[in-house]
This record gives C-alpha cells, sequence and structure tokens, in this order.
C-alpha cells in the first residue's frame, strides 16, 4: 500500500490523470484533499501543517484496508467499512476532526430528520461525506463490542458474500447489528462520558501504537 505526498497543489490532479494513463482507465481528478484509488492513496504537502494530518492518516488507512482486507474504495457493499474504518481511526488520533457535540445530538435524535438515518441501506451502498460520522461510530461499537461482527462482515463483503448469511453465522443480524449499534451510541455519548474524556471522543480509544511519540518525518523532495 502506498501514501503519495504530492510537493505542489498544482501537480495533485495530474498524478491520477497519469495513474489512469498508465491502468487504462480514467480516474477524474479529486477535489478533496485526499483521494485514494485502489490501494494508493495521495494527498498535498502543506509546510504549514506538516506531516501529522488527518488527511494522511485517513487516506493511507484506506490503502491499508485496501491491500490487507480486500476492500476498495468507492465500491458499493465496501464503501461503508472502507470509510468507517477511515474515519474511526481519524477520531482516535485526531479527535479534533468532529465537534464534540455532533455524536450526542445524533444519537439522541434517534432515526430520522434530527438523527441517523437507518444503517441497513448503507452497507449495500455508496457513501457520502454526510455518513463519514455515523459509520466511524458503527466501526467503534463493533470494535468495542462485536469483534467477530466485524470480522465477518468485513470477510463477506471482500468476498462478495450475503451480510444477513454472514452475521447469523456469529449469532447476529442487520436488525441486531443496527439496534445493538444505536443502544452503544445512546449509552456511550453522554454528557457525562465527555466531560470525563478530556477533549476525546468516547469509544474512540488512542490505539496503544500512538501512545509513543513518533519519529520525526522529513518533509517531502
Amino acid at each position: 500500500a502506498a501514501l503519495v505526498i504530492v510537493a505542489r497543489r498544482d501537480a495533485y490532479p495530474a498524478f491520477f490523470e497519469r495513474l489512469g494513463g498508465l491502468w487504462r482507465a480514467q480516474i477524474s481528478p479529486p477535489g478533496a484533499g485526499g483521494y485514494t484509488v485502489q490501494d494508493i492513496a495521495a494527498s498535498v504537502w502543506d509546510p504549514e501543517k506538516g506531516i501529522a494530518r488527518p488527511v494522511y492518516l485517513h487516506e493511507a488507512v484506506h490503502a491499508l484496508v485496501a491491500r490487507r482486507l480486500r476492500l476498495v474504495p468507492g465500491s458499493p457493499g465496501h464503501d461503508w467499512l472502507q470509510d468507517g474504518l477511515a474515519n474511526y481511526l481519524q477520531l482516535c488520533i485526531h479527535p479534533e476532526s468532529l465537534p464534540p457535540d455532533s455524536y450526542p445530538r445524533a444519537f439522541a435524535g434517534g432515526e430520522g430528520r434530527r438523527g441517523y438515518a437507518p444503517l441497513a441501506p448503507l452497507l449495500r451502498a455508496n457513501v457520502s461525506g454526510r455518513e463519514y460520522a455515523m459509520l466511524a461510530s458503527v466501526v467503534a461499537f463493533l470494535v468495542a463490542e462485536r469483534q467477530p461482527w466485524l470480522r465477518a462482515v468485513a470477510r463477506a463483503a471482500a468476498d462478495g458474500a450475503d451480510l444477513d448469511v454472514a452475521l447469523h453465522a456469529v449469532d447476529g443480524s442487520l436488525v441486531r447489528l443496527e439496534a445493538d449499534w444505536r443502544a452503544f451510541g445512546a449509552k456511550t455519548f453522554t454528557p457525562e462520558a465527555y466531560a470525563a474524556a478530556a477533549g476525546r471522543h468516547p469509544g474512540f480509544p488512542l490505539p496503544p501504537e500512538w501512545s509513543a511519540p513518533a519519529a520525526p518525518a522529513e518533509a517531502p523532495r
């Protein structure tokens, strides 16, 4: 898996145009600050922001998930896990990426206009930035309370298998996934939990790999 950090913004779209030429495929130049195609992630260098940027971590996770779990960015049925895992780790490492009142407000709103939309349709569709925080919380639930389910749905998505069948094999179901995730959100993202979280989002712990200081990185040449 690769994370390419392009030195100049004007060269960023050109990188994907050249990549598309090599693959004999059309890759539309991205408008966002980061973009991943298959297992090649890319972003732009900004000397004022340095190397420890959320977008670099986010796109690197996309590339690693594509390589290790065989989940393709932008593919229906893969998209929710790709974006859920990338945004989950982004919030673990960079909690400032999401306002602290986002989860309490959304889960208090239940399902509908004030809260999160039904989960099940997203598991077989392409997702947009509007669902990123929602999907990160689904992964947070699976990591905290249903790791066998997480492994089952990741394998099923990569193999093109039916998610209902995969969850049933580990004593789960899409109905239970939705209900248990909403219950997790309601009990986890409370004002009291945020008051004790010292600037972090409850349910998004700092991974042990990040507890030691990182070695300084050189700027791209």
